[in-house]
């Protein structure tokens, strides 16, 4: 039974280590996240050309399902677009789905060039492989794990 003693004995922490302490306890790992959009951001500004043509987008979204599906990517996602947290994506999800990577980007006429970055990751998702229209919704607003998002702009 927890009296007032106790919890006038259980002091909260007063400063940020101490609370990150709480949060992260020693031998955790933090693992820093990136979305799809702000990763295709961070290839453009890598020297990668994605305006234009949808050659390179194409690329580099068929590169992250391949290591994702390999296991050497972890991928997050929502499974619904209202207040769900992000959850990790499992490496056999890749098998039958793909990278909707082109809700990142603002699609221009007359012949749907690449002219932008879109403002918003949440629509950025996966599905069916075969088509995108084949009715077959995975996750939104996917997230890769930094450091190894990293290693494929290498």
């Amino acid at each position: 039974m927890i009296t007032r003693l106790h919890l006038a004995a259980a002091r909260a922490p007063t400063t940020f280590a101490e609370q990150a302490r709480l949060v992260y306890p020693p031998g955790a790992k933090h693992i820093e996240r990136i979305s799809v959009l702000d990763f295709y951001k961070q290839a453009q500004w890598s020297g990668f050309n994605l305006m234009g043509g949808s050659r390179t987008a194409l690329t580099i979204a068929q590169d992250v399902r391949q290591a994702a599906l390999d296991g050497t990517l972890q991928t997050w996602g929502k499974t619904n677009p209202t207040g769900s947290p992000l959850v990790k994506i499992p490496a056999e999800h890749w098998k039958e789905f793909r990278l909707y990577w082109e809700q990142c980007f603002r699609i221009g006429p007359p012949d749907g060039q690449i002219v932008g970055f879109a403002d918003d990751n949440s629509l950025v998702g996966t599905n069916g492989a075969r088509t995108t229209n084949d009715g077959r919704r995975g996750y939104l607003n996917v997230h890769l794990d930094l450091e190894q998002a990293k290693a494929l702009l290498a």
